[in-house]
């Protein structure tokens, strides 16, 4: 299982793999960890996965697995933008279905400010493990 922990106080998230318990892992990083620790999102996946994350969120890293999260926003913003651009098609029902309402309005804003209409490109995957709810 693929885990975000955010450190709010500091603005950090750790982006963790475990393959047993997850309460028992957060346990486990909470007496090494100074900051009061909030779980962003969890998600199926391997070490393979943890380290593709690594690496998308690199330019955010600021120790080991511990990355900046204002950064890594502006990662997924940046990305949200190639993805986007060109990419619009009428809306279709359900296509937000799965994503929470504030989601949804980030989608639209982000669509809105790259001057397309509201509707969603098929192949942006930038939604997939991170923002599904």
């Amino acid at each position: 299982m693929i885990y975000f922990l955010l450190a709010r106080e500091i603005g950090l998230v750790k982006i963790g793999f475990t393959d047993g318990r997850l309460d028992a892992r957060i346990a486990e990083i909470k007496t090494s960890c100074p900051h009061k620790l909030e779980l962003l999102k969890t998600g199926e996946g391997s070490r393979d996965r943890e380290a593709d994350l690594h690496e998308r969120y690199s330019d955010a890293r600021k120790h080991g697995e511990w990355f900046d999260y204002a950064e890594m926003l502006e990662i997924d913003e940046r990305d949200r933008r190639v993805q986007l651009r060109g990419c619009y098609s009428e809306l279709e029902p359900g296509r937000f279905e799965g994503f929470s309402d504030r989601t949804i309005q980030t989608i639209k804003a982000s669509i809105r400010r790259l001057g397309g209409s509201v509707a969603l490109c098929d192949s942006m995957a930038i939604f997939g493990d991170f923002y599904r709810e």
